[in-house]
């Protein structure tokens, strides 16, 4: 009987890393299909742009709707990109960043912010960007680069760092600001990283 009880230990043991490495690695599986959609769609819309634009100014693009595919975005000190949706609703940030829809959008005078899960596959490493780092940005009309001037941590319910113009910016800045839950796995915390555009 005293030997089956390493054993039952050792069972448990095994079970439950398999269950968190099943959880880690299965969700990272669902973003990357999810992601791979969303690419599809965003490049599909890229084309359709290029296609209007070339038949006439006058087109308008059609509207982005909450959950489609609005922008591409890569942080290269992580060696990662992601399709950004519109919304930030729960349904519309399952298996991507999402653009709260009262910022502005990529390039414009104000602040494109955007929030997304702190999960793996998504925003889990995003405390690794430093200031000076490049963010770059890549939509319907063309691709813009925003250097991070901070990254730091606020509280949960703090809305100034995604408002028109966050604190510390001078009024018409271009700023891109990204959110995300703090720590790892909670949300007593808000990481948020700013940066502003790099004028071509």
């Amino acid at each position: 009987m005293r030997r089956l009880i390493p054993l039952a230990f050792l069972a448990t043991a095994l079970v439950t890393a398999l269950y968190v490495a099943y959880g880690f690695y299965g969700h990272v599986g669902q973003v990357a299909q999810g992601q791979a959609q969303l690419q599809n769609q965003f490049d599909a819309s890229v084309g359709e742009f290029i296609g209007n634009n070339g038949a006439s100014a006058l087109v308008k693009p059609p509207e982005t709707l909450p959950g489609d595919a609005l922008a591409r975005l890569t942080i290269p000190r992580l060696d990662l990109s992601w399709i950004v949706v519109e919304g930030v609703a729960p349904d519309d940030i399952v298996n991507a960043p999402g653009h709260y829809p009262t910022s502005q959008l990529p390039g414009q005078v104000g602040n494109f912010a955007v929030a997304g899960h702190r999960e793996p596959g998504l925003f889990w490493d995003l405390d690794k960007v430093r200031a000076g780092d490049k963010i770059l940005v890549q939509t319907r009309k063309g691709q813009y680069t925003y250097t991070v001037t901070r990254n730091f941590i606020t509280d949960p319910q703090s809305w100034p760092e995604v408002s028109k113009t966050p604190p510390g910016f001078p009024a018409r800045s271009k700023v891109l600001t990204l959110t995300t839950c703090d720590p790892k796995y909670d949300n007593f915390h808000r990481l948020v990283i700013h940066g502003v555009l790099v004028e071509n």
